[in-house]
């Protein structure tokens, strides 16, 4: 029973990995303002979420901000803090079939559409 559960688990979790394609960085900038900027190639058919690593020795596992696509080329900026580019990996996600980046039951496209009522990076 337990490992049918752990199985299951696994499924869920792969199923919402599969989704994501990891998006090539194109540039790497940091603003007046002290903020990074990423630039990727892109569509708008697609909305893009970065993820941050305090160390490039750790797992890519804290996403910072979510930007819809715009055609050719996307800019997606880090609020937070200036890392260097290895701390940084956006993640590739189609509009028509988003995922639940926070695991809450409701898609990032619809969280999205409902800001600031849901956020798609917080379950809270």
């Amino acid at each position: 029973m337990i490992n049918r559960i752990l199985f299951s688990l696994f499924l869920c979790a792969f199923a919402t990995i599969s989704l994501a394609q990891v998006a090539t960085v194109v540039d790497y900038t940091i603003n007046e303002n002290g903020q990074v900027e990423l630039t990727v190639n892109s569509t708008e058919d697609n909305y893009y979420i970065l993820q941050v690593r305090n160390n490039v020795s750790e797992e890519f596992d804290l996403s910072v901000s979510m930007t819809l696509g715009e055609e050719n080329q996307t800019v997606i900026t880090e609020a937070l803090r200036n890392y260097p580019q290895a701390h940084y990996q956006v993640l590739e996600y189609s509009k028509s079939d988003p995922a639940d980046t926070d695991n809450d039951g409701i898609d990032d496209i619809t969280e999205y559409s409902n800001i600031p009522i849901n956020n798609p990076l917080n379950a809270a």
